[in-house]
């Protein structure tokens, strides 16, 4: 006998938001992306910096939420700069048009279900440790809650042929549901 066949256990596991609470499938405890992304050297496009995947039930329970926090470096150059925090295809939090030269960034996240499909948030955004303004928004998404989807963070070079920022790493912890 599995110990995950123990209904209490599985009960338990429901109870923190660890298992689906119909099906009792065990959910992700953490998602880590802890490697160092270079992007490319490509213009105006976003090059992919940090991701994790999430299961396809991760944001299917009600008011199951999202902690996101996602970390790198800006690239060593004055050259205008974009980088992207997205869920799935939607952009959550965006640093536009930065000339910051080799500064470090930090996103952080809450993402919230509040109905099919549906989600809500709220960020912020930092570079060189300082709030960048108008950064800490409120947003809402559609992302689909019953298909894999991705969290991501990326970059895009909008002067040059050159990279525009380095990711150095993205954790994604769920809570609630």
């Amino acid at each position: 006998m599995s110990l995950l066949s123990n209904e209490a256990v599985i009960r338990n596991l429901q109870a923190l938001g660890l298992a689906h609470p119909t099906t009792g499938r065990l959910l992700a405890g953490a998602l880590i992306d802890p490697t160092t992304v270079v992007g490319a050297s490509v213009q105006s496009t976003d090059n992919l910096l940090n991701s994790v995947s999430l299961d396809d039930e991760m944001l299917a329970p009600e008011n199951r939420g999202l902690l996101i926090a996602a970390w790198g470096a800006l690239a060593a150059n004055g050259n205008t700069k974009d980088v992207k925090l997205k869920i799935g295809s939607t952009a959550i939090l965006t640093l536009t048009d930065s000339t910051a030269n080799a500064k470090d960034f930090f996103f952080f996240a809450i993402v919230i279900r509040t109905g099919v499909d549906t989600q809500i948030g709220s960020g912020l955004l930092f570079v060189d440790g300082a709030e960048v303004a108008a950064s800490s928004i409120n947003f809402t998404a559609t992302e689909d809650a019953n298909v894999a989807k991705t969290i991501s963070t990326t970059g895009d070079n909008n002067s040059a042929a050159a990279s525009a920022a380095t990711g150095k790493g993205l954790v994604v912890l769920p809570f609630g549901g």
